[in-house]
């Protein structure tokens, strides 16, 4: 689950999917409702239609305030952006640049 969790904060959709699946059947993780729902929720807004149907059915089986609880998380989760040393570099220049001709 590490691999799909790290690929999933990136913003993976179809790591955010099997996330999903892997919390809500409680497979090699400890199965947790609205942490699947989020992670559905989060695929689905990236285009995966498996996802939504899964988001749609766990919807129904969960109370009001796990609910809200979910659709928090959900609106609140940024991607995390990978750590590359080149991007950062060139940022890095530009930075350095501007600063020069600014």
């Amino acid at each position: 689950t590490q691999w799909f969790t790290k690929a999933a904060s990136h913003g993976l959709s179809d790591s955010q999917y099997n996330l999903g699946v892997l919390l809500e059947n409680g497979l090699g993780v400890k199965a947790d409702r609205v942490e699947a729902y989020k992670w559905y929720a989060l695929a689905a807004k990236n285009g995966d239609t498996d996802a939504k149907a899964r988001r749609d059915e766990l919807k129904g089986t969960l109370s009001a305030s796990d609910l809200a609880i979910a659709e928090s998380l959900v609106s609140s989760f940024k991607a995390q952006t990978p750590n590359d040393a080149r991007a950062a570099g060139e940022d890095w220049k530009k930075r350095v640049n501007n600063d020069a001709n600014g």
